[in-house]
């Protein structure tokens, strides 16, 4: 959020976008995403997680 209004941001990475994405805002505001991925579109585990540090975008 900037200045109380949502900001749409891409969370970019290689491969699939996957889909039956999950949110949630931890203590400090700062968002979480998991999504489904299978592993044949180059995702080790099925499972991607990523998050939002305050500065930028991580994807594990």
């Amino acid at each position: 959020m900037v200045d109380g209004e949502w900001v749409v941001q891409d969370v970019d990475h290689p491969g699939h976008d996957g889909w039956d994405n999950n949110v949630v805002l931890d203590l400090k505001g700062r968002p979480h995403t998991v999504s489904i991925d299978p592993k044949q579109f180059g995702s080790s585990s099925g499972i991607e997680y990523a998050f939002y540090d305050g500065d930028s975008w991580t994807v594990k």
